[in-house]
C-alpha cells in the first residue's frame, strides 16, 4: 500500500490494489468538530500534538451519570461496497469504552462499539471494517450502509472522566467479499480473554448456599476469582511452543452432568489437561478450590510446563458493562501466596517451579510472548504498574510417562478468611482435602437438585433442569433471590417471584418463603412493592429513589408468589403473616389505576381512549420505556385473583366485595382496550401494549402460563400471536440464519401446550436446548446471538431467571 502521511485533508490517493485512499480529516484544527454531552455529564473539544501535526481531543467529565459525551461533525460521503474505516486513537486511561457512529441522510444511526485496553497516552492504529458496523438504531432496521452524513466519536462509562484524542480518519476501499473481522487472530489472542480480541465467551459458576461471591471459570478453563477482578488463564508450554485454546480442542462438562463442579477439558496430541473447580465453605467464609490435572495419554514419554498466567483482565467483557479491565497495580509472590493489589488471593497448594512478576505494558500477552525456560527461578517475583497493567506467571514443570499424570492444587479464597491449607501441606494431605471437600460438595448438591423425582427419556432435558436448580440457589445471596452472579447480582420481584415458585415446585419451600419474607419487608407504606432491591447500595431502592425507575408488575407477582406459597406448604400462619401485605399491594395497584379512570381518558378519543382503566405507563417490560404494557394489567389481574382467594381462606369474607368489584372493572377495561388497539392498529394478534399495538408472543405467553388469562382471552387472535411466534422460530432453523433473541421465550413452550399445539413445544424446546453454550454446562444466558462468537451483551451466565423459567 502506498505512504498516506503525505495526503491532505479530503485528498486521496492509489494504493498498490488500485484502490482509492481518501484522508478524511486530518485533524490539524477542530473545525466542524462540536461537542456534546449528556445530561450532567461535560464535554469539551480542544487540539493537542497528535501522530504527525495536530489532534483533536474529547476531553469528557461523566461524573456520577451513565452519560455519555461525544464529539461530532457533518463528513457526507458515497461509501463503497466494501470498506474500512482507519483512524489513530489515544487515550490518557487503562480503558476507553467508545461508539464510532455513522449517520446517515435519514437518521439512521450504525456503530461500531470500540473497546480500547492498553498503557494511556500511546497512539493505537484503529482498524473499523464494514462487517463491524451494525445498525444501532433509526427510522429503517434494514437501511443499507450506502450513504453517510455525519460522524461521530462517542466516550461512554469506561471511566468517569478524561480525554481521548483522534487523528488521521481515513477511509479505505476493499475489494467485494473482503476478509471476515475474526480471519485474522492477533498473535497473542490465546494468552488472553477473548473479548480482547472482540470475541464473545462463555462461562459459569460456583459458590456457596447464601453467599455473596461467586467465583465464575470461563469455556477455555480461565478463573476469575471474585467479580470485576483478576482473571487466571491456562496454557500449556511443551516441545518451545505455547499451546493456547485455540491450538487444543476443548470440552465443558458438570459433575454428573448436572452438578455445580464445572470442568473443562484440553486435548492437544497426546496430552489431556483437565481444569476442575468447585466452591466449599460457608457463606461469608468460602473459597474455590481448583485442580490442574496434565495426563499423558500416548505411548511415549512427554515434558512440559503448566502456565497460570494472572492478568488483569476480567473474564467477563466490557460490553456487558462493568467488564474488561481489572487493574493490577501491584503484584508479588512469597511462600506460595499470589498477592494481587495488597490481598493474599491466590494460594498454590502446589509448589511451583517459577513465578514471574511482569508487566502488560508492551500489550497483551507480553508475558507469554517473551517467555522461555531459562534464567533463574524466581528471580523477579514482584511488579508495579501505576497504569494498572501488572501481571504474573505461575510456572509448574510436568515429566508423565504414559498414562501417568499429575495434580496440582490452587485456592482462591472468597473473602478474607485464608486456607487451611498452603504450600507446607504435604501433597498426600492437600490432595486427600481436597477431595474429601469435593466429596462434600457433590453430596450436598445431591440432596439440593434431588428433592423431587423426575424421570424422562432425554437426559439433556433432567440434566438442565437440575442443574438450574443449583444455580438458582447459588446466585441466592442471603434470602435474596438473584438472577445473576456478574450483570444481575441483586434482586428483582419479577425475576425472584419467578424463581420462588421454581424453588417451590422442587421442594425448596423454604427458600421460596424466606424470600417472601425478606421482601416483604421492603414494601413502601403506600403498599408498593419494589421492583429491585440492591442490598450492596448504601439505599437498597436506590433505582428507585434516585433513577426515577417505575415498574408496576411487581404487586401482581408479589401477591401471586405469597399465594403460591401457601398452595405448596399449606402453611396457613405464613399466609396469616403475609395477608396485610397482599392488602396493601392491591391498595397500591387501585391507586394506581384510578390515574387512567377519569373523564379524560373515558371520553377521549380511541387513539387515548385505550388507556382508560388500565395501569399507567411503567418500565416493566423490558422492551418498553414507559407504555401502557399489558404485562403490568395481566399480572395485576392475576393478583386481584388469588387475593380473593386468599380472603376465602381466611375467613375474610368482608374483602371480597371489594375485591370482586375491582376486578370485574379491571378485567373489563383490560380487554375493552385490547380490543380498541387492535381495531385502531388493524392487528390480529394480541396486542404488546395499548400505544404501539406489537405484537410480543413471549410477553403473551405469560398471560396464559402465570396469570391464567386463557380462558379470557380473544381466542383467535391469541392463536395468531403463537402462529406469528412460531413463523419466527422457524426462520431461525434455516440454514445460516442470523438472529439474536432472548430466552424467556421458554415460557412459550408452556403456552403451547396449553394451546393444545405440542409438536410446536418440543420444537422450541429443543431449539432452545440448542442455544446452551457450552452445552455441557447446561445453561442459558439471558441473550442469545446465532453467531456464538459475536460479542453482545448477554446478560448473565447463568441467568437463573431464564433457567428458573426451564424449570417451570
Amino acid at each position: 500500500m502506498g505512504r498516506i502521511s503525505s495526503v491532505g485533508r479530503g485528498t486521496t490517493e492509489t494504493t498498490q490494489a488500485g484502490m482509492e485512499v481518501t484522508l478524511l480529516d486530518d485533524f490539524e484544527t477542530t473545525d466542524g468538530w462540536k461537542a456534546f454531552a449528556s445530561d450532567g455529564a461535560k464535554a469539551k473539544v480542544g487540539v493537542r500534538a497528535g501522530i504527525s501535526g495536530q489532534s483533536v481531543c474529547l476531553d469528557y467529565e461523566l461524573g456520577h451519570t451513565h452519560g455519555y459525551a461525544l464529539i461530532s461533525k457533518e463528513l457526507p460521503m458515497d461509501l463503497p461496497a466494501n470498506f474500512e474505516f482507519v483512524f489513530f486513537l489515544r487515550q490518557d486511561t487503562p480503558q476507553a469504552n467508545m461508539e464510532f457512529k455513522l449517520i446517515d441522510p435519514d437518521g439512521n444511526t450504525f456503530m461500531k462499539k470500540i473497546y480500547s485496553l492498553g498503557s494511556p497516552n500511546r497512539w493505537k492504529k484503529m482498524v473499523v471494517r464494514k462487517d463491524d458496523i451494525l445498525w444501532a438504531w433509526g427510522p429503517a432496521r434494514d437501511a443499507p450502509l450506502k450513504q453517510i452524513r455525519r460522524t461521530e466519536f462517542v466516550v461512554t462509562g469506561a471511566s468517569r472522566r478524561g480525554r481521548i484524542c483522534i487523528d488521521r480518519l481515513m477511509l479505505r476501499p476493499l475489494p467485494a467479499g473482503g476478509p471476515h473481522r475474526r480471519s485474522e487472530r492477533e498473535p497473542w489472542a490465546g494468552y488472553v480473554p477473548r473479548w480482547l480480541s472482540e470475541e464473545q465467551a462463555y462461562w459459569t459458576i460456583v459458590g456457596a448456599p447464601e453467599d455473596e461471591n461467586e467465583a465464575i471459570i470461563c469455556e477455555d478453563g480461565t478463573i476469575e476469582p471474585l467479580k470485576r477482578g483478576f482473571s487466571v488463564l491456562p496454557l500449556l508450554h511443551m516441545n518451545g511452543r505455547v499451546v493456547s485454546r485455540n491450538d487444543a480442542r476443548l470440552a465443558q462438562s458438570l459433575e454428573d452432568g448436572h452438578l455445580p463442579v464445572p470442568a473443562v477439558d484440553w486435548r492437544y496430541g497426546h496430552v489431556a489437561m483437565r481444569i476442575q473447580l468447585y466452591a466449599h465453605g460457608k457463606a461469608g467464609e468460602s473459597s474455590a478450590y481448583a485442580k490442574y490435572s496434565i495426563r499423558n495419554e500416548g505411548t511415549r514419554k512427554v515434558s512440559g510446563n503448566l502456565l497460570l498466567l494472572v492478568q488483569p483482565y476480567q473474564v467477563y467483557p466490557p460490553w456487558q458493562g462493568g467488564g474488561g479491565f481489572s487493574p493490577i497495580q501491584r503484584i508479588s509472590y512469597d511462600d506460595g501466596v499470589v498477592k494481587v493489589n495488597g490481598r493474599r488471593s491466590i494460594w498454590l497448594l502446589s509448589a511451583p517451579d517459577d513465578f514471574r512478576a511482569y508487566t502488560e505494558d508492551q500489550g497483551p500477552g507480553t508475558g507469554v510472548q517473551t517467555f522461555d525456560t531459562a534464567g533463574e527461578p524466581f528471580a523477579h517475583t514482584r511488579a508495579e504498574d501505576a497504569d494498572g497493567f501488572a501481571a504474573g506467571l505461575i510456572r509448574y514443570h510436568f515429566d508423565l510417562r504414559p498414562n501417568e499424570s499429575q495434580d496440582f492444587y490452587v485456592v482462591f479464597p472468597l473473602h478474607d478468611r485464608e486456607p487451611d491449607m498452603d504450600v507446607t501441606t504435604a501433597p498426600s494431605e492437600v490432595a486427600r482435602r481436597y477431595e474429601e471437600r469435593l466429596r462434600e460438595t457433590i453430596e450436598y448438591w445431591q440432596q439440593q437438585v434431588n428433592r423431587v423425582g423426575i424421570r424422562m427419556p432425554e437426559q439433556a432435558i433432567l440434566d438442565t433442569f437440575k442443574a438450574n436448580i443449583a444455580y438458582n440457589l447459588i446466585t441466592r445471596d442471603g434470602p435474596a433471590l438473584q438472577p445473576g452472579s456478574r450483570s444481575y447480582d441483586k434482586a428483582w420481584m419479577r425475576d425472584g417471584s419467578i424463581a420462588a415458585v421454581a424453588m417451590l415446585q422442587v421442594g425448596q419451600t423454604q427458600v421460596a418463603m424466606d424470600f417472601a419474607r425478606w421482601y416483604a419487608g421492603y414494601q413502601r407504606e403506600s403498599g408498593e412493592v419494589p421492583p429491585i432491591i440492591d442490598t450492596k447500595a448504601q439505599n437498597p431502592l436506590w433505582e428507585e429513589d434516585e433513577k426515577g425507575l417505575v415498574e408496576y408488575d411487581s404487586q401482581g407477582e408479589f401477591v401471586w408468589l405469597i399465594a403460591q406459597c401457601y398452595d405448596y406448604t399449606r402453611d396457613r400462619s405464613f399466609l396469616e403473616e403475609m395477608f396485610p401485605h397482599v392488602i396493601k399491594a392491591l391498595q397500591f395497584t387501585q391507586y394506581l389505576r384510578r390515574q387512567r379512570l377519569t373523564p379524560e381518558y373515558r371520553d377521549a378519543p380511541p387513539e387515548k381512549r385505550v388507556f382508560y382503566g388500565i395501569l399507567p405507563p411503567s418500565t416493566s417490560h423490558e422492551g418498553y420505556d414507559m407504555k401502557h404494557s399489558y404485562w403490568d394489567d395481566f399480572w395485576a389481574l392475576k393478583g386481584w385473583e388469588e387475593a380473593r382467594r386468599m380472603a376465602e381462606i381466611l375467613g375474610r369474607t368482608d374483602l371480597l366485595p371489594w375485591i370482586d368489584k375491582e376486578y370485574a372493572d379491571f378485567r373489563k377495561c383490560v380487554y375493552d382496550s385490547i380490543s380498541l388497539v387492535s381495531k385502531i392498529k388493524k392487528i390480529d394478534c394480541i396486542p404488546g401494549c395499548a400505544e404501539l399495538g406489537d405484537i410480543d408472543p413471549t410477553s403473551t405467553a405469560a398471560s396464559i402460563v402465570y396469570c391464567d388469562q386463557l380462558a379470557n382471552m380473544p381466542r383467535e387472535q391469541l392463536n395468531n400471536t403463537f402462529d406469528y411466534f412460531y413463523e419466527k422460530l422457524k426462520s431461525r432453523l434455516e440454514p445460516d440464519a442470523e438472529y439474536r433473541f432472548t430466552p424467556y421465550e421458554t415460557r412459550s413452550i408452556s403456552a403451547y401446550i396449553r394451546l393444545g399445539r405440542k409438536e410446536r413445544a418440543l420444537q422450541l424446546l429443543r431449539f432452545i436446548l440448542a442455544c446452551r453454550r457450552p452445552p455441557g454446562w447446561n445453561h442459558l444466558a439471558e441473550v442469545v446471538h446465532s453467531d456464538e462468537r459475536f460479542p453482545t451483551y448477554i446478560g448473565d451466565m447463568p441467568h437463573t431467571w431464564v433457567g428458573a423459567e426451564f424449570i417451570i
